[in-house]
């Protein structure tokens, strides 16, 4: 025998376990008392997540630290040395860390532009927008553009990114 309740908003009898009125489509509150323990677990649930992602941007900082360190800002401003290879599309690579990587050119371009302001460069990290390589990767040369950039893969992987012709040595 199912029981029925009262809808919130339009006060039509619907079953009691709806959890929302079939007649108006008003979602209905659920009467269940939260258990504390339950509650309690939620913001043990919430304040572990709120420290995992304090702990990510902390060590994308010290990332993003090493790279504005003064020899390596030094090495950042020239990107186009002629002592740097220039990758074949279709070789296979090892990535060097520390260089700014991107999904498009545009989004490289703007990340390359952001080297010398910390701070702004940390905010493209957090927006997903940019990040930094990380060394000894094997990659794949799928697209070389000038000024310097190079869209690498990951071995076994389908999509690329892309980076600087700095960041890339031969294996």
């Amino acid at each position: 025998m199912t029981n029925y309740k009262e809808c919130i908003q339009c006060k039509k009898q619907i079953a009691d376990e709806a959890s929302f009125c079939p007649v108006c489509g008003k979602p209905q509150k659920a009467d269940k008392v939260i258990n504390p323990l339950q509650e309690n677990l939620s913001k043990g649930m919430i304040i572990g997540s709120l420290i995992f992602a304090a702990i990510i941007l902390y060590g994308a900082k010290s990332c993003v630290d090493s790279v504005f360190s003064p020899s390596t800002n030094e090495q950042k401003q020239v990107l186009s040395q002629p002592d740097h290879i220039i990758p074949e599309i279709g070789k296979l690579y090892k990535t060097k860390g520390g260089w700014p990587i991107a999904i498009t050119t545009e989004e490289l371009e703007h990340a390359l532009t952001l080297l010398k302001d910390k701070e702004a460069f940390l905010k493209l990290i957090e927006q997903n927008r940019t990040n930094l390589l990380k060394p000894g990767l094997v990659v794949y040369c799928d697209d070389v553009k000038f000024p310097g950039m190079v869209k690498i893969r990951p071995k076994g992987q389908t999509d690329g990114l892309w980076t600087v012709i700095e960041a890339l040595e031969p294996l």
